[in-house]
């Protein structure tokens, strides 16, 4: 089982001909990388490699610090109980709801689906799911589609549970509060006895950087990350404000975004130019079904750094 520390971590991609420098991030904030990282955890301050303005010639003596996989999949539970009857929160914990029978075989598909997105030799993978039961029943149905050898873990992960909206519920109460939330804004509507989008973002944030570290350690232990795939089996607000802090989204970019609908695959690839620069970009027809500009697809910190797109190694 891989790490499930919370000190936070962040290591950018930089530019061209720069030398590298050590400085440590101030306590109790996290940094942001080209690509996603960051957050916060009980022990924010970390030491992350950036870079001066100082000319070099030589670029030899740069330092590849990629933690990123090949690719990283993330996907919505199946169908359950409460997508399709709003009275099932009423007597049953939200985070004890099932799948539908057609939610399982949604989930099936989405393992067949990501079996082939996974087909290259000495792929290795691994799950980090969502604690609720519709979510472990879809990873039920995804993981038979791998060997044994292929899963390095498989990982419950309560950060990246649904946003509270309360205890067992009022059904009128809830219809309300979600038609007071479409006019006011996702991102910073609370439910009167749950959280708001910005608390799923703050702990998805968390979450974030023991990512970045795992992959990491992976590496560190002597695996080659571009051999690893990493799928996450979540809830769609969750998914949403995973790719808004990894892409550093601003909020009118992920109030205009859209939910994913149940087990639709949403995929982030890895992206490395001639230099050895090294970024996620999310897959153009996701990028698409999710409503979202052209801009969200690539990190914010890949463009500031003009990394995508250039052909050599000089400025």
């Amino acid at each position: 089982m891989l790490s499930r520390s919370m000190s936070g971590i962040g290591i950018g991609s930089i530019s061209r001909r720069r030398c590298w420098q050590r400085i440590v991030a101030p306590r109790g904030r996290g940094v942001i990388g080209g690509g996603g990282c960051g957050g916060g955890g009980r022990r924010s301050a970390s030491t992350q490699l950036f870079s001066s303005d100082c000319d070099d010639a030589n670029n030899s003596r740069r330092i590849n610090q990629d933690f990123r996989p090949r690719r990283i999949i993330l996907l919505r539970h199946g169908q359950s109980l409460g997508n399709v009857d709003e009275s099932a929160y009423v007597t049953t914990a939200d985070w004890r709801i099932p799948l539908t029978d057609l939610g399982r075989k949604q989930a099936q598909e989405a393992g067949k689906r990501i079996r082939e997105k996974i087909c290259e030799e000495n792929a290795s993978v691994v799950f980090y799911y969502s604690p609720y039961l519709r979510a472990k029943q879809t990873l039920d149905e995804i993981v038979p589609y791998f060997d044994k050898a292929e899963v390095f873990s498989t990982a419950e992960e309560p950060r990246i549970s649904e946003q509270q909206i309360g205890n067992f519920q009022n059904v009128q109460q809830v219809l309300d509060a979600k038609s007071e939330r479409s006019k006011f804004g996702r991102f910073y509507y609370r439910f009167p006895s749950g959280e708001a989008g910005l608390d799923v973002y703050n702990r998805v944030s968390s979450f974030i950087s023991t990512l970045v570290r795992d992959c990491t350690r992976y590496h560190n232990a002597g695996n080659e990350l571009d051999n690893l795939n990493v799928v996450i089996v979540t809830h769609g607000l969750a998914l949403r404000l995973f790719l808004m802090r990894w892409f550093q989204w601003s909020v009118d970019d992920f109030e205009q975004s859209q939910n994913p609908e149940n087990c639709e695959l949403i995929t982030m690839n890895k992206i490395r130019d001639a230099c050895g620069n090294s970024w996620m970009e999310l897959n153009e027809d996701d990028r698409v079904s999710l409503d979202l500009p052209i801009s969200c697809g690539v990190p914010r910190n890949v463009k500031m750094h003009r990394l995508q797109g250039t052909d050599d190694c000089l400025d």
